[in-house]
């Protein structure tokens, strides 16, 4: 019996069969290969930027130690409360910022209170703040950068502009030299809140040296609402939320009302100009009630927000000329330590016009909240604001481009619970100020005579508001700073105030 062997021409197709289908198999391997490893590569490329980040946050503080206080990390500051403290972005952009440096670090050292500082100095500044600063290493923890390569990261595009980094020639053209400077400023306050966050601080502002952020003084002073239909609050007293007192009708009964009664009526004391770390007490008394606010009013939604905008007042060239009031509001109601301070040889050479806060007291019509409301700066919640969120170039006016984060809306003065009053100075410094900022230099003049024009013609007297100064007296910020440290320290940490260093 012959026997055929099909299996032979059976095999020969399957085999064949076989190795089409393992190549398949193979080149689809081998294309998901690929995909694999550039997405390792770009996975890895991406661990290598933060990394790079890292190292460039760990060398600035390193670099900051070694140039400034080596000793800053060990000192009582490393065991400082960050839930009690603030810290701050501070951008040193020309001379007449640096003037004013001396008041605003003991303003805001109180007033905050401020413990953890990053400073700016721009390459276009002039003038070192080193010997204003070098006072303040053991009662704050300060940091300095003052090179392009410290903001920028290792991996950064701009670090390839050149022009980023020139100490500008007299020759270059102004409008590049403020573009650049523009951006260094975006970029920095972008490095200053990561390095910042990944130090676990909390509540953080954004500031220029003429720029003082407070308690809105219509909380303080004025038995209004601040929030039309929300809540009343007064100076010592309480708040009502009305929703709350509306859930009490005449059926509920007596215990019922004593065990709800904190629900309805919150206790609330607003702390003075003259208390120690006014603002963040505020925040931390009304945070806790923020949700409860935001049934009543839209506003109060910016109350419970990690990113809270501060309305501007901008404050200047025009001052009282009475010598009799000016000279009274240095001398009444004074307490001990600020009278031995102030009339003391050592402060002898210091005037009332030498502290912006004491100086300017009206601001414009033309920014009134009516007209222009502006938000100048925010105070930032690190601690709530994952560091994804936080961009390497950041606005001021805005420094977390997220609605949920920094909702966008324009927020009236009497709408908000803190304010920063921007000090426009002298005519001088406006002049100044225009110079640094204007490409055409010849057009300096009209526009400073028109600005100044403008600002004292809205000034009349229905639109004079004496909203920082309390009856016609110093701002108790500097009462309250010289009984903190005391007469002797209030002088060496004031010495030159108003005056370039």
């Amino acid at each position: 019996m012959k026997i055929q062997r099909h299996s032979t021409k059976h095999y020969k197709p399957l085999r064949g069969a076989t190795r089409s289908c393992c190549s398949r198999w193979v080149g689809c391997a081998s294309i998901m290969a690929r995909f694999l490893l550039v997405g390792l590569g770009l996975f890895v490329l991406f661990e290598t930027e933060r990394d790079a980040l890292d190292r460039v946050v760990e060398q600035a503080n390193e670099e900051m130690q070694l140039e400034t206080n080596g000793n800053t990390r060990d000192n009582a500051l490393a065991t400082r409360h960050i839930e009690k403290t603030f810290s701050a972005c501070l951008i040193l952009q020309n001379e007449h910022e640096n003037q004013y440096l001396t008041e605003w670090l003991a303003y805001h050292w109180h007033v905050l209170p401020l413990r953890r500082l990053i400073v700016w100095k721009d390459p276009l500044s002039e003038t070192s703040p080193e010997s204003i600063l070098s006072r303040w290493h053991e009662k704050m923890d300060i940091t300095v950068w003052d090179r392009p390569q410290q903001i920028y990261p290792v991996r950064h595009p701009d670090r390839k502009k050149q022009h980023f980094y020139d100490d500008y020639q007299q020759d270059q053209d102004l409008h590049d030299k403020l573009h650049a400077r523009n951006q260094r400023q975006k970029v920095f306050l972008g490095m200053c809140l990561r390095t910042l966050k990944r130090e676990g601080l909390s509540w953080t502002i954004l500031s220029h040296t003429d720029e003082y952020a407070l308690i809105n003084p219509r909380v303080r002073n004025t038995t209004d609402p601040l929030h039309d239909r929300a809540s009343i609050i007064h100076t010592g007293t309480r708040i009502v939320e009305d929703d709350d007192m509306e859930s009490h009708d005449s059926t509920s009964n007596k215990n019922d009302d004593k065990n709800n009664s904190t629900n309805d009526i919150i206790p609330l004391t607003i702390p003075s100009q003259n208390e120690s770390g006014s603002v963040l007490k505020w925040l931390q008394r009304t945070q806790p009630y923020a949700s409860i606010a935001a049934r009543t009013s839209p506003h109060n939604v910016l109350l419970k927000q990690p990113c809270i905008p501060l309305t501007s007042k901008q404050f200047g060239t025009y001052e009282r000329k009475d010598a009799n009031s000016l000279k009274n509001d240095l001398n009444n109601n004074r307490s001990s330590a600020f009278a031995s301070f102030w009339n003391s040889s050592s402060s002898s050479t210091m005037q009332r016009q030498d502290f912006l806060t004491l100086r300017w007291q009206y601001w414009g019509h033309e920014l009134h909240e009516q007209n222009k409301p502006k938000v100048r700066t925010h105070l930032l919640d690190l601690s709530r604001i994952p560091v994804s969120f936080l961009h390497w170039k950041v606005d001021s006016h805005r420094p977390i481009p997220r609605y949920d984060i920094c909702p966008i809306q324009v927020i009236h003065e009497r709408d908000n619970m803190f304010v920063v009053h921007h000090y426009a100075g002298t005519t001088e410094r406006l002049k100044y100020g225009d110079t640094k900022t204007k490409k055409n230099p010849d057009e300096l003049d009209d526009i400073t005579a028109t600005t100044q024009l403008i600002r004292e013609e809205r000034l009349h007297q229905d639109t004079i508001h004496n909203t920082f100064w309390e009856g016609n007296t110093v701002p108790q910020w500097l009462d309250g700073f010289v009984e903190s440290v005391g007469p002797q320290e209030a002088k060496r940490l004031l010495e030159g105030v108003g005056h370039l260093q």
